[in-house]
């Protein structure tokens, strides 16, 4: 079985680092740069992921706002 897990990060860098890392260990990695996206996301899949990842300081409707919708 297979992990879903859902990766919030507006820098490239390390949301690239980061899936790779979850993907190279056999998880399904959906990634979003902003918390609007993240809450777009969420909304579409029905909430179905396994964790959510978020960095701390999103533009936009931040972190807080993701972990409240979620």
């Amino acid at each position: 079985m297979s992990y879903r897990n859902l990766l919030v990060e507006d820098e490239a860098s390390p949301l690239i680092l980061q899936a790779d890392v979850f993907t190279d260990n056999g998880f399904i990695v959906s990634t979003v740069s902003d918390g609007e996206e993240a809450i777009r996301l969420l909304n579409e899949q029905n909430g179905e992921f396994d964790a959510v990842f978020t960095d701390l300081g999103l533009p936009g409707r931040g972190r807080w706002q993701v972990l409240n919708f979620i």
